[in-house]
């Protein structure tokens, strides 16, 4: 069937038609001249004649262009496949990291119970031989509750260092009291920082108030002022402190300052890692799990925050823990 399509045409048919679009895929070049006469009738068989080969070049152009629309088509999910593809890769190699991780922290681990559990053997089987007297009970009895808070202490680390690995999602913040919060913390670290004669301080001229969850911040701020006592030398000050910061006025700076040996820059870049043994060593033969530092810092930037260390070698350790201040009337 020929469909001609008339954009423009006079009022009387005895006037010829200007404009002719002819479009039928079906039609091919060919002579119609057998058609005779000088009405309207011969003039478009005539045109359709001279219109037929333009005809034949607008389909193959129809045709092209279909071709060009499905290759265009195909290279818009070729490169969709190929982005989907480089997200799965990076996916694998996440989880590739996070499964040789979970691996160094099961090595870590059983070699860090191991010897508190050889102690509870030798104990225990110093009992069951009769070996040991009442003087050599009370002194049993103290070995095995040190290697059991060594062992509580890093299954704990263990399950809070995977716990806050898998929370991906900040805890609902509110204003907290940073400065009545630090003075409690101070104060159940004052009996342990005793025993080595450690002074801890702590004067703050303010309440000061941060954004931020409660027992996130309890726990992050505690590890801190932990780590402290743990690697500061006897007869030494820990200093903690609340300011505002220098660099903004809108976030608040928690600091533990020590007089330990330092961190060397070459510490620096493993300090907030899992497991990493540097090269400072407890003062008092206190166990380290190696976990404390990275907690931290996972608890501080689930609360929008930050955490970093102020060292030089031989000069003790500054930590600062920032947050966004909140003003005392909001609360």
């Amino acid at each position: 069937m020929l469909l001609l399509h008339i954009e423009q045409v006079s009022s009387s048919f005895h006037h010829p038609a200007a404009t002719f679009i002819v479009s039928n895929s079906h039609l091919d070049p060919g002579n119609y001249s057998h058609t005779e006469g000088n009405d309207e009738t011969n003039i478009v068989y005539q045109y359709i004649d001279q219109s037929a080969p333009t005809v034949e070049f607008t389909n193959d152009y129809v045709h092209s262009s279909d071709r060009i629309s499905r290759a265009e088509a195909m290279w818009s999910e070729i490169a969709a496949v190929r982005k989907d593809n480089e997200k799965l890769h990076a996916e694998n190699q996440r989880m590739k990291h996070i499964c040789e991780e979970k691996d160094r922290c099961l090595i870590t681990a059983a070699h860090d119970l191991k010897n508190p559990l050889t102690g509870i053997l030798y104990i225990s089987n110093a009992m069951i031989a009769g070996e040991c007297g009442s003087h050599e009970i009370q002194e049993f009895g103290q070995m095995l509750r040190s290697s059991t808070q060594v062992m509580f202490a890093l299954i704990s680390n263990l399950l809070d260092s995977n716990k806050y690995d898998s929370c991906g999602v900040a805890p609902p913040l509110t204003p907290i009291d940073s400065t009545h919060l630090l003075q409690h913390l101070v104060k159940n670290h004052r009996f342990s920082a005793a025993k080595k004669e450690i002074a801890i301080t702590c004067e703050l001229t303010a309440n000061y108030y941060v954004t931020a969850d409660m027992q996130f911040l309890r726990q992050a701020i505690d590890n801190l002022l932990s780590n402290a006592v743990k690697y500061s030398p006897r007869n030494s000050t820990i200093e903690a402190s609340i300011r505002l910061s220098d660099i903004d006025t809108s976030l608040l700076e928690i600091c533990v300052r020590d007089q330990g040996p330092g961190i060397s820059d070459e510490d620096k870049k493993e300090l907030f890692g899992k497991f990493k043994r540097l090269s400072a060593k407890p003062t008092g033969d206190e166990h380290s799990s190696g976990l404390g530092l990275s907690i931290c810092k996972r608890l501080i930037e689930l609360m929008n925050g930050t955490v970093r260390c102020e060292s030089e070698l031989g000069k003790g350790a500054a930590f600062i823990i920032s947050l966004p201040f909140a003003e005392p009337e909001t609360v």
